[in-house]
Order: C-alpha cells, then structure tokens, then sequence
C-alpha cells in the first residue's frame, strides 16, 4: 500500500491524515504561519514536528521520501 493522504474534515485537527499501509502514521497540519508541518504519531501528544514545507506537494515528497 504505501504513503497515503486522507483529507480530513475534523475541526482542530490536521489538514490531512498521512497512512502507511493502511494504518494512521500521523497528520499534515496547517498552523497560522502557513507553513505545513507533519507531525508523527497522536495529534493529543504533538511535539516537534517531524518534517515541515511551505508547500503541501513537497511536504508530502518529504514524507514518501522518509517513510516509504
């Protein structure tokens, strides 16, 4: 299966939803700063983030990139 993206529609939680092989390996997040930030892991226990691009397309490059 692989790197997937599953948008998601909660308030307060990440822009998108990343899955590796089906289970939920973190989220993309979009703070007010507009940069966007992976974090890796449950969105109650957020710390550093794990990988961060101004531009989603490249993030998610960077997340393939690293964890496929």
């Amino acid at each position: 299966m692989g790197i997937e993206f599953q948008p998601s529609s909660s308030l307060g939680g990440p822009n998108t939803w990343v899955l590796k092989d089906g289970r939920r390996l973190g989220g993309i997040y979009l703070p007010p700063d507009k940069v966007y930030r992976f974090y890796r892991g449950d969105p109650e226990k957020l710390g550093p983030a794990e990988l961060s691009d101004p531009n989603l397309e490249q993030l998610k490059d960077k997340i393939r990139a690293r964890y496929a």
